[in-house]
């Protein structure tokens, strides 16, 4: 909706992959702490540890409901089942692969999850692509519709987004997702620094790889719908229907397409 300057987020990522795993990752890495709350108790006090603790529980409690809207959503559009229905169903499988297998379930899931992902975007985009037709309709659609936005420097902070608003603020939200309780705990559990550093770089990289792939998908649905908006016609209700719609309509005639779909959805919320 607002162009290419989401890309950015890249930028912000690359620098915290930097200062993460030459500030952050040695000081956790020697402590060796179970929780990056400990931290805080051992630099500050128990109260700013418990504030911190708190804080998190709210943070996950606003935020957890809003990544499993995604698949609902899209499980909704394709098969039609309730949202109430899927969303305690997409929880409870969750829970129970991590219950039962610990951390090495998680981040074995991780991986399947983030490749499956990476697989539905790249099926979508092959498809887009040549239904368009080429990379060059779609990049001069975009251009035409002033999409393809990065170098925007305007230092106003009463634009939406800029050129530094998307860097800073990419930066900081990758900071604390880097920061966070099971990114830290799963760095742990590798037994080096220097092999930490690797995960660390491999993790950055498929987080650039991820967002470049989506920001395409974008480019793509815009050069697709450029002159008939589904919003506008009443095909959707909300923007964030427009995948979904894309893949169940335009691509509806490739099989197995829709259910690769619903399963990267899915694993983006697992």
């Amino acid at each position: 909706m607002h162009g290419t300057l989401y890309w950015l987020y890249s930028v912000g990522a690359l620098i915290v992959a930097f200062v993460y795993s030459y500030l952050y990752l040695p000081v956790f890495h020697e402590l060796q702490l179970t929780s990056t709350y400990e931290y805080l108790e051992l630099r500050f006090s128990r109260n700013v540890r418990i504030m911190a603790s708190v804080l998190c529980i709210i943070n996950i409690l606003l935020y957890v409901p809003i990544v499993i809207y995604v698949p609902a959503l899209a499980l909704n559009q394709v098969m039609d089942v309730n949202l109430h229905h899927i969303t305690p169903i997409i929880t409870i499988v969750c829970v129970f692969y991590t219950m039962l297998g610990g951390m090495k379930a998680v981040i074995w899931t991780d991986v399947l999850q983030g490749v499956v992902m990476l697989a539905s975007s790249l099926a979508v985009i092959i498809f887009g692509v040549s239904h368009v037709g080429g990379f060059n309709n779609i990049w001069q659609r975009n251009i035409e519709g002033g999409r393809i936005r990065i170098f925007e420097m305007n230092p106003s902070p009463f634009e939406r987004l800029t050129f530094w608003s998307a860097v800073t603020g990419h930066t900081f939200f990758i900071l604390t997702v880097a920061s966070n309780q099971p990114t830290v705990q799963k760095l742990l559990s590798i037994p080096t620094l220097s092999k930490a550093r690797v995960a660390v770089y491999i993790f950055f990289f498929g987080m650039v790889l991820l967002v470049t792939v989506s920001c395409f998908t974008g480019l793509l649905l815009f050069a697709e719908y450029h002159n008939c908006d589904p919003l506008l016609t009443k095909e959707i209700a909300k923007p964030d229907q427009l995948l979904t719609h894309y893949v169940t309509t335009t691509a509806s005639y490739i099989p197995g397409l829709a259910g690769l779909f619903v399963a990267g959805v899915v694993s983006a919320a697992l």
